[in-house]
């Protein structure tokens, strides 16, 4: 571990050199697959989703969500979820949808998909999604996707009601 960056994993060897940071491999490897969006503002919209993921304001409200308190469930079902659905249904609808970007899925779907899988462990989301097709559509696109569907039966043991 003291031959990793910043002392923890992942990591990532390429050409003899080690990489540590998990944002930067996440955007290494989609980049290599063409997962970042094909112009500028594309890839602006999938960083945005990517950073969307990983704000502060989001990771207190999962955080605090589990501890199912009152006040913090109902502002993260009523106002915080909502709100970041609306986001990214804006998008996709501004794209034609499925996804979030009109050039194909990106990492920002995949990004989606897992953000959305995470905070169905522990709340009943169902129901706010119920007010956002297109975002329904993306997240059944990602899980149906053949390149991605085994990996996500088998990782997550996923059960959508389609």
């Amino acid at each position: 571990m003291d031959k990793v960056p910043y002392g923890k994993l992942p990591a990532l060897w390429i050409d003899h050199n080690i990489y540590g940071e998990l944002s930067v491999i996440t955007r290494l490897i989609a980049r290599s697959m063409g997962m970042l969006g094909t112009t500028e503002a594309e890839t602006f919209i999938v960083e945005a989703v990517q950073k969307l993921k990983e704000s502060d304001v989001l990771q207190k409200a999962y955080e605090e969500m589990q501890e199912r308190t009152d006040d913090n469930y109902e502002q993260t079902m009523t106002v915080i979820l909502p709100q970041h659905f609306g986001f990214w249904e804006k998008h996709i609808a501004e794209g034609g949808g499925p996804f979030i970007v009109s050039s194909g899925m990106s990492v920002a779907d995949i990004t989606i998909f897992d953000f959305v899988y995470q905070y169905r462990m522990y709340l009943p989301i169902d129901n706010i999604l119920i007010n956002f097709r297109l975002l329904q559509t993306l997240l059944n696109t990602v899980r149906t996707n053949r390149r991605l569907a085994t990996y996500i039966k088998n990782v997550f043991s996923i059960r959508y009601v389609d």
